[in-house]
Parts: structure tokens; sequence; C-alpha cells
């Protein structure tokens, strides 16, 4: 007898897409443990709903001076209001994680912030919560993916499923392939055939902004030692114009080069056979057994 799927929103802040990219992963997992999940942006969430939730993630990432994405504004000054009762969430079962970047001082505050402000409105923490890290050497998403780990296994407890119940987290949109046997004289000279590999079905960004400019790369230098397993740089972009900016503004940089040269130091590496079309301004993202590689690296830094 299956059990009556208990309502879920994952609900994210988000300026680049990392925090909306796990949740829509994390949804999928939702839905193979019996949940019935609902993502939104914070502030598309109809907040007057949360009094009455049982059960909420939350998904945050920081941005400036430790100040709150863009889509996460309005529901924070709402929850700032000092007239909100202290029992208002006394309902809701919650579990938060933060992505951030621990070079900053103010490291992962929007996380942090909500989680002190839900529960100074009564609501209940299911699992400590998780701090993503960019510098680690782990990967924000390793991370997330501990936590959420940790988050199925108190939500679980609260929230079981029936005996014998499978539980399958593999992508959902893999296509079949027939494996054929080969003869030797095929087997030592194998074709690679163009293959096209779908992770939960996440949309690549490659929308560029109709305010972009294109600049040239004066400076690139490494900053950090070359040993070391990250390469961080100092980049020095000149721009036709003067651009007028305030702390916490961020920027998007594209590639002019075609797709192809862009990956060419992935698949270096990789041994990815990826057939694709040749446009510019395209940001590349290849999804493989889980694991995202999001790089604009060489083709612009050299």
């Amino acid at each position: 007898m299956e059990r009556e799927r208990v309502r879920l929103p994952i609900l994210y802040g988000s300026e680049t897409g990392t925090s909306k990219e796990m949740a829509m992963v994390l949804a999928e997992q939702c839905r193979q443990r019996g949940f019935a999940p609902s993502v939104m942006a914070l502030d598309a969430y109809p907040i007057e709903r949360l009094p009455n939730e049982t059960l909420s993630v939350f998904l945050v990432s920081t941005t400036g001076d430790g100040e709150p994405p863009s889509n996460m504004i309005r529901f924070w000054r709402f929850m700032l209001r000092k007239d909100l009762p202290r029992d208002s969430l006394g309902k809701l079962r919650f579990a938060v994680f933060g992505f951030g970047d621990s070079s900053y001082v103010k490291f992962n505050a929007a996380a942090r912030r909500l989680r002190v402000r839900l529960k100074q409105l009564s609501a209940t923490e299911v699992v400590s919560i998780g701090l993503g890290d960019d510098q680690s050497d782990m990967g924000v998403e390793m991370m997330f993916d501990k936590w959420r780990r940790d988050l199925w296994k108190c939500l679980l407890e609260l929230y079981p499923l029936p005996k014998g119940t499978l539980i399958s987290d593999a992508p959902r949109k893999w296509k079949s392939v027939r494996m054929n046997d080969i003869d030797d004289e095929q087997q030592q000279q194998p074709k690679c055939p163009n293959v096209t590999i779908p992770f939960y079905d996440i949309p690549s960004q490659t929308a560029v902004s109709k305010n972009a400019q294109l600049g040239a790369v004066i400076e690139n230098r490494r900053l950090s030692a070359e040993d070391w397993t990250q390469d961080v740089r100092h980049v020095v972009i000149k721009l036709s114009r003067d651009v007028n900016y305030r702390a916490g503004m961020y920027s998007s940089t594209h590639s002019t080069h075609s797709l192809i040269q862009s990956i060419n130091h992935i698949t270096k590496y990789t041994h990815t056979h990826v057939h694709t079309h040749t446009h510019t301004h395209t940001q590349v993202t290849l999804r493989s057994c889980g694991l995202r590689m999001s790089k604009l690296r060489d083709s612009i830094m050299k």
C-alpha cells in the first residue's frame, strides 16, 4: 500500500542559476521517494501559504556583500517584519542549504540568516544547515550531495516508505543503447559515434544581454600557486565604454569563440565525443554520469 505523497516545496534563491539547478535535481529525487515537490523561486512563492506548510527545503545563494539574490529580496523583506507572530511557523519542518564562497567575509550569509529567522518563528530544523563552498576541493556539488543524503535519511525516518520500495536516483532520460557483437577486425578499428548525454534535462542558459559589450583580455595572471588544485586568475578586460556599477553587482562573460573551440580543453581529457553545431556567445555545459562540468576556460583565458 502506497503512502500519501507529502507536499514538499523546494524554494530557491539564485543569482546565476546554481541553486535553481540543484532544486530541479532534488525535486526528481523527491518523486522517487514518494514526495510531491514543487520548485519555485522564493519571490514567486505565495508566502501566505508558509504558515500552513509542514515541510519545505530552501536552497539559497549569497551574492555581493552577504546579500540575498535578486529573486529572494521580497520574500526576505517580508520575513523580517517585526509584526510576524513568534509562533507563526510552528507547523513547519525545514532544511537549508547555502551556496557561497569562503573567500568572502560574509560566507553564506543569506542562508545562515534565513535559518535563524525560520527558527525565530518557531519552525523546526530537520537536518543541519549545509554550507556549500566554491573554494572547496570537493566542489559545491559534492558538498550538496553529501548534505542531500543526510536530508533523505532524516525525511525517510519522518515519512517512511512502504517496505520493499525501490529507489533509483539514476537520470530518467537516458536513451536505450543496443550493444552488438563485433568481430576482431571491427574491434581493432572501433568507430566513435556521436552521442548526446542529457542529465535531468536541465537547459543551459545561453542568452546574452542586450547591453553586452565586446571586450578584449589585456591581462591574464594566475594568482594561485602552480601546484595548487584550483586555478584562480586575475583577468583584466578592456571594454569599449565605461560601465557604472555598485557593490554587489556581478558580470557574465561569454566567449566569442566557437562552441567546438570552447570544449576542446574538456574533451582532450575526458575522451568525450561531442556532436554539435558551431555558434557564438555560448556557455558550454557537459553533463555526464551525474557530474556537471561548466567551463569557459582556456578559449578566453589565452
